[in-house]
């Protein structure tokens, strides 16, 4: 039983960091540039931005200098989950 609950926790999380993603790319539609820091796009545009996943891990956000960026989570299973942008979809680490 646990392990369908897992994964509907997973692919949850992965909707929810969608809608993280959204807000990134919304920013940037409004102000030119990627925000640095979730809490950019909370201060800047007033917005509610989700911290947890359904797994009980954070969302995490890294800014490149090159103006590029990253959003992940990490899994019950051990493996990292990152969005891949240029792909659309979500790609697992070890």
């Amino acid at each position: 039983m646990s392990i369908p609950i897992r994964d509907w926790q997973i692919e949850y999380s992965k909707e929810k960091g969608l809608s993280l993603i959204n807000l990134v790319e919304k920013h940037k539609v409004t102000y030119g540039n990627y925000p640095k820091s979730f809490s950019e796009i909370k201060g800047k545009m007033n917005l509610k931005v989700p911290k947890w996943t359904a797994l009980g891990t954070k969302y995490t956000y890294d800014f490149f200098e090159n103006g590029n960026y990253i959003v992940g989570f990490k899994s019950y299973y051990g493996y990292d989950l990152y969005y891949d942008k240029l792909n659309k979809e979500w790609i697992a680490y070890d």
